[in-house]
């Protein structure tokens, strides 16, 4: 009967004299592995916390040299904050003196026009008085040419009538 009692070997297996079959083995292997992956769930944990503790010491050992940074850090960004506040006034101050020196160039080339029309009318009243002028000499020139044939034409009427009269030669 020992046979018939008996399973057969496929489905039990035997570890120091226990029997496990069916369900039992498969809660078995279950808590070992679940045991397995605990152990190392843990492991890794433990890993991290060494990784940890060695990246702590490290940035205690290097804390002086991080507060330098940060203080670095936090001067660039002044400098920076500042830069861009030079930088805004002046971009603003060029574009005031951008704006006046428009205003001044227009105001020149207004100016520069007036003078040029002022010129061109002095020259033309310059050239008419010129003109007048020289009207005016010719005028006078032609004037005294015309009295002093007048006064020839006048001695040349005086010495022929000096030259012709019978009584000039008896003194």
């Amino acid at each position: 009967m020992s046979d018939e009692n008996e399973k057969p070997e496929g489905t039990s297996l035997e570890i120091g004299g226990i029997k496990f079959a069916g369900g039992r083995l498969f809660a078995v292997i279950t808590a070992l592995s679940t045991a397995g992956g605990a152990l190392w769930g843990g492991f890794q944990v433990y890993q991290q916390f060494l990784t940890m503790q060695e990246v702590t010491q490290t940035y205690a050992s290097m804390g002086d040299e991080f507060a330098k940074m940060q203080e670095r850090q936090d001067s660039n960004e002044r400098m920076i904050k500042m830069n861009l506040e030079t930088t805004k006034y002046l971009s603003d101050n060029l574009a005031s003196l951008s704006s006046s020196l428009g205003n001044n160039v227009m105001s020149a080339r207004q100016t520069v026009d007036a003078m040029t029309a002022r010129t061109q009318v002095s020259e033309r009243e310059t050239l008419t008085s010129q003109r007048a002028i020289i009207n005016e000499l010719r005028s006078q020139d032609l004037e005294q040419q015309r009295r002093l044939k007048e006064l020839e034409k006048q001695m040349d009427d005086r010495i022929q009538r000096t030259l012709t009269n019978p009584l000039a030669g008896r003194d």
